[in-house]
């Protein structure tokens, strides 16, 4: 009797236990068919300066969801979630002069998206009277001012004026260069996006704005008025406001500048920056070490126009494919044997002269030996690259932009020939104090040189400033001075 209870129970238990699971199954089948996914809003817009809105999602409990864009410049917070909930929704600023438009996709498995619509009113057009720029690079100087870490210096350098293959500016048109405060960072994270307002007092205590003189003497902003000539004047600027955007990798600039003689002028650009990092105390904006593409080498003797030298000087310039983009490009001044103009026999070791460039002297101009790179100006005033250097520049909207520079302080060149095949040979290093890069590689191909058993040209070439013959221990070369040349400045920061 005992044991038939039991076994009825238990049957009894089972069949319980069967009925309640096959409930539960069919609770679960009428919850997912209950599923559901919308959102509060069908659309949303914003305008040219971008900002933040939310979009409430409306979700069935247990309802997982995801959240995406179709446009980079629209950002999403959080990007999934179940049940209710809210997104932030972020947009860029808008620094194109055309409406943009894009689409957040909501998505839960087993449910049709649920699509959002979003639109951004386009950047303001420039005045017709404004002055529209070609060019902006951007120098990252970190604490210049001495403000014991409170704030950062950045300058930027603009032009609306064609820059040239070789990196020179031609008139007529204007050069502005702008000083600006901004949070202390470092040169991987700082940022120049804002509005920024004069500020005559140095060191700077404040971020958002930018460095001038009041009275207009010497300020760190300024203009330069280029005419056709390759001359240019100098307007110091003491007041005006700046706003930059900044959306994916192009910036928006609206400037508005104040002169001393009370007269005004309004700059705009729109497009990307060029940026670099002036905090190691040298010219080299390298970042690693780099091995670059060469296709072709020419060649071009000269002499040094000065009794007692050994030696005449060859300019070899590098070039990479037209096709390259960034396209590389280097300039060896070597020390050859005089014999070489008449024979064309380059072939031998070249060892870069350590000393700064205000230090050779004629008796360092020996076969074998080559000139460390610095910088000077042409005629025109225009910055000149001398001695050895490594260079790229990209073509940007059909700009010619400089992409990267570093100047040779020590290293060598081998140079070796058979029949028409020349294998040269490098490694240096740039002047980075901090972190030094190696610029190195290896050309096969031929070398044209142009004027083997020629004429010699104009024996001022390649720098026009040579010793005094009755003062042999005079330096090579006296540069302007200057520190840090900026691509349009006249010499050092300013």
């Amino acid at each position: 009797m005992y044991m038939k209870t039991t076994r009825k129970i238990l049957a009894f238990l089972v069949a319980a236990a069967t009925i309640l699971t096959a409930a539960c199954d069919k609770t679960e089948k009428k919850t997912e068919e209950k599923k559901s996914l919308s959102v509060l809003l069908e659309s949303i817009s914003f305008d040219s300066v971008g900002g933040a809105q939310e979009l409430g999602i409306n979700a069935s409990s247990g309802c997982m969801w995801t959240v995406s864009a179709d446009a980079d410049w629209i950002k999403l917070s959080p990007i999934l979630g179940k049940g209710e909930g809210v997104v932030n929704v972020t947009a860029d600023a808008n620094v194109e002069y055309e409406m943009r438009t894009g689409t957040i996709i909501v998505a839960s498995e087993g449910l049709p998206d649920v699509k959002v619509s979003v639109a951004q009113e386009p950047a303001k057009e420039p005045e017709e009277d404004a002055v529209i720029l070609k060019t902006v690079n951007c120098y990252y100087a970190g604490d210049f001012w001495g403000t014991e870490g409170k704030l950062d210096d950045v300058y930027l350098e603009m032009t609306d004026m064609v820059i040239s293959e070789n990196g020179n500016v031609k008139g007529p048109g204007i050069v502005l260069s702008l000083d600006l405060n901004i949070a202390a960072a470092t040169y991987d994270t700082f940022s120049i996006e804002g509005t920024f307002t004069p500020n005559s007092a140095l060191p700077p205590a404040q971020k958002g704005t930018f460095n001038v003189d009041a009275e207009g003497d010497t300020s760190p902003t300024y203009i330069l008025e280029c005419d056709e000539n390759g001359g240019n004047t100098r307007k110091d600027i003491v007041g005006g406001e700046v706003t930059i955007r900044k959306s994916g990798g192009s910036y928006s600039m609206e400037m508005m500048f104040t002169f001393p003689d009370e007269t005004s002028l309004k700059v705009a650009y729109n497009g990307i920056v060029n940026f670099y990092d002036d905090t190691n105390n040298g010219n080299s904006t390298l970042k690693e070490n780099i091995t670059p593409s060469f296709t072709a080498v020419t060649g071009e003797f000269a002499s040094w126009g000065q009794d007692g030298v050994t030696s005449d000087v060859l300019v070899l310039n590098f070039s990479g494919d037209e096709a390259q983009n960034p396209r590389d490009y280097m300039t060896m001044f070597l020390n050859v044997p005089k014999t070489a103009w008449k024979s064309g026999n380059i072939d031998g070791e070249y060892t870069i002269i350590e000393k700064d460039i205000n230090e050779i002297l004629v008796s360092d101009l020996v076969p074998g030996t080559a000139i460390p790179g610095y910088l000077s100006k042409d005629k025109d005033n225009n910055p000149v690259l001398g001695g050895g250097w490594y260079y790229s520049r990209a073509s940007i909207d059909g700009q010619s932009q400089l992409a990267n520079m570093a100047p040779f302080t020590s290293g060598t060149l081998k140079i070796e020939h058979e029949g028409d095949t020349y294998t040269i040979t490098y490694s240096f290093t740039d002047d980075n104090l901090a972190t030094p890069h190696t610029i190195s590689g290896k050309y096969t191909g031929t070398v044209i040189l142009t004027n083997v058993e020629g004429e010699k040209p104009d024996p001022d070439k390649p720098d026009p400033d040579k010793p005094d013959p009755d003062e042999p221990a005079k330096p090579l070369i006296d540069l302007i001075a200057g520190g840090n040349l900026g691509q349009f400045t006249d010499g050092g920061r300013w």
